[in-house]
């Protein structure tokens, strides 16, 4: 049964745009679901589904309202369906009708590893990780090479503005790489995506509605491609979750949207299903101290629960051992996986607490399974210079590095793809010509037998290049022999092999369905809940880090504190340290400003892990300044201790992804 504000949103009109608000917990992705499901078949003029694209934000989403919808519409329409992230879809548009922008239908997606493996090809000396930020940076804009180099506002012969050149020819060199191997990275799809419908809107006319989740997420690009596509648009989002400004987010879309899509109906979808009376109330004071803020409310009929804790501890090691025994406590009652803390792993070690990292090392970045996928890619595109860097060596064939490296200098000075090139290669001295032949000789093999079920390819892989050999002398042979069986069995279920790469290039991660404590990082933890969520490290310069400066950067990490508080359905703890061990030496620290209207009046004193002190979150306002609290004596660390994490953020023990 919908409330009535989330029957407004599925029933408006599908000619009229459309703009929901909806709060954290209010049933955003059922109302899409149903929009989608009335629009395709409950209106009174039915689409067809191949007219309805709906776009969501991660793999994880577009795989949960697939299922949604198959029980809805059935198998049949959703899979009809243009459903994926914007990614995806372009990807989908681009194999359709890229070849009216000269695009090669069966081109390859560049990930992240081998977009640094082109630019350190085409320019050893630029620090790779920086160079490929800016190129990002400026393709979230639309810029191309020569438009990014007139968009320099440095005095020309500056150290800057000679820099900013230097950007702009490895771009343009990084660009002509990607082509030559018949690639794309992932910002060229969308780039791509807008390019062919600005060229080519006649092709718009195949398609009557668009769907968008997290709405507030979107970037320039991926905004323009929406103003591309239709007229006839429905967005879901939320400004007070908007924490991808790093991503080149644009919280602003939601109020541009009023100039370009004239006649915008807006719906607030402001009732909670999921938390407590006294979680929302806490995340609600949190986010109201922003004076810029887009009014709109939150409740919940809900019964009441537990207040918030704030928990002051005296360190940050008496920290994870209180969180970590109140979830021993817990346990009793409520199974390991309703819990998420963001704490260190070692004390769930020391206490016997199963656990998974989420945001840690996903399934398909691990060495083993990219091998294997870098030779079905070469199956598929043996142009790929990428995939044959990664495995011209593995298992190892006696081609050291500078070989490898003098090859592919050799290519691109070519401007031919390395394996061309090595499948021409001759003046070689003996051993090193037998090597590389070996190698040309697998990859046209599988190449040969491309269009053989997926999985059966992949044992031929595993038999041409003895790879169960290779990983039998590493030290956990074990389980990397596992995660080939895992990737042998996720290739059972698809026969076509481009299909299969393309969803292995934009997957998120294997589920893992032990029951076990969820260890993730806030951002990460978007979009997902638990009954009971622990938040430790709530200080100043972690909340709001350190390195913000500006007033929006600080609305953005106010945001974030709200996401994750929002996460909880039952119990909520917040936690602060007095003391906390800061690059190698111990530092006086505070609870975060963000906290204020929570905690009480009262400067708050130190705990010690068998009796924390707890503020009930329905304390009034006051200002969280805390007195230092007793040193006790402790010896000094012998070395840091590294907690994973990002630069200066690891040794402060805080999980929170900035990449």
């Amino acid at each position: 049964m919908l409330s009535a504000a989330q029957h407004e949103a599925v029933t408006s009109e599908a000619a009229r745009p459309l703009q929901i608000l909806a709060g954290p917990g209010s049933g955003k992705t059922r109302v899409l679901t149903s929009r989608v499901a009335h629009l395709v078949r409950d209106s009174a003029a039915p689409i067809a589904p191949e007219r309805c694209v709906v776009v969501t934000f991660t793999n994880r989403a577009a795989n949960e309202m697939r299922a949604r919808l198959e029980t809805m519409i059935g198998a049949d329409r959703t899979r009809r369906l243009v459903l994926g992230t914007f990614h995806a879809v372009c990807v989908r548009f681009l194999r359709r009708w890229g070849t009216r922008l000269g695009l090669d239908p069966r081109f390859t997606i560049a990930d992240t590893d081998d977009a640094r493996r082109l630019l350190r090809d085409v320019d050893r000396d630029a620090p790779v990780d920086a160079t490929l930020a800016a190129i990002s940076r400026a393709k979230a804009h639309g810029w191309t090479p020569d438009e990014l180099r007139a968009s320099a506002q440095h005095a020309p012969g500056s150290p800057a503005h000679t820099e900013h050149l230097a950007l702009c020819r490895t771009y343009a060199a990084y660009q002509q790489q990607l082509r030559t191997s018949h690639a794309l990275d992932f910002d060229d799809l969308l780039l791509l995506g807008v390019r062919l419908f600005r060229e080519h809107p006649e092709l718009t006319t195949h398609i009557d509605h668009v769907l968008v989740d997290e709405f507030q997420d979107t970037n320039a690009v991926q905004y323009e491609l929406l103003r591309r596509l239709s007229r006839h648009v429905s967005v879901v989002g939320d400004p007070d979750q908007s924490i991808y400004s790093w991503r080149h987010a644009d919280v602003r879309h939601i109020e541009r949207m009023h100039l370009d899509f004239p006649g915008l109906h807006r719906v607030l979808l402001e009732e909670n299903y999921r938390s407590t009376p006294q979680i929302l109330e806490a995340a609600l004071r949190v986010m109201q101290q922003d004076p810029h803020r887009l009014p709109k409310g939150l409740y919940t009929a809900l019964a009441s629960g537990p207040p918030v804790s704030v928990v002051a501890c005296h360190d940050a090691d008496d920290e994870a051992l209180f969180v970590a025994r109140e979830i021993r406590q817990h346990a009793r009652t409520t199974p390991y996986a309703h819990m998420s803390p963001r704490v260190r792993k070692a004390i769930f070690h020391r206490l016997n607490i199963p656990y998974r990292l989420l945001g840690g090392v996903r399934f398909f970045d691990r060495a083993e399974v990219r091998d294997l996928l870098a030779y079905l890619t070469l199956a598929d595109n043996p142009a790929y210079t990428p995939a044959v860097l990664r495995v011209l060596n593995v298992p190892k064939r006696g081609i050291g590095p500078q070989s490898a490296q003098q090859l592919a200098n050799a290519a691109q000075h070519a401007q031919v793809p390395l394996l061309t090139h090595l499948a021409h290669a001759h003046a070689l001295r003996p051993a090193l010509l037998r090597a590389v032949r070996s190698f040309v000789d697998v990859v046209h093999e599988l190449h040969a037998q491309r269009h053989a079920p997926v999985a059966d390819l992949l044992h031929r892989v595993l038999h041409l290049t003895r790879y169960e050999e290779h990983l039998r002398q590493t030290s956990d042979a074990d389980a990397r022999w596992d995660h080939v069986q895992e990737l042998i069995h996720l290739a059972t279920a698809s026969n076509d092999l481009s299909s299969f790469l393309e969803s292995s290039a934009l997957a998120s991660d294997v589920a893992s369905d032990t029951p076990c404590v969820t260890i993730s990082t806030c951002h990460a933890a978007k979009g997902l809940e638990w009954p009971i969520v622990f938040l430790p490290a709530i200080e100043h310069g972690i909340f709001p880090f350190y390195r913000c400066t500006t007033p929006d950067e600080h609305r953005e990490e106010r945001r974030l504190l709200y996401v994750a508080m929002t996460r909880a359905q039952r119990q909520l703890y917040v936690s602060w340290a007095h003391r906390r061990l800061v690059l190698s030496e111990w530092s006086d620290r505070s609870p975060s400003p963000f906290l204020a209207p929570l905690v009480d009046r009262a400067p708050p004193t130190p705990a010690t892990p068998a009796q924390p002190r707890k503020s009930p979150a329905a304390s009034p306002p006051t200002s969280p300044a805390a007195s230092p609290p007793p040193k006790r004596p402790r010896p000094p660390p012998l070395a840091p201790r590294p907690t994973p994490g990002l630069a200066r953020r690891k040794t402060l023990g805080v999980r929170r992804r900035r990449s």
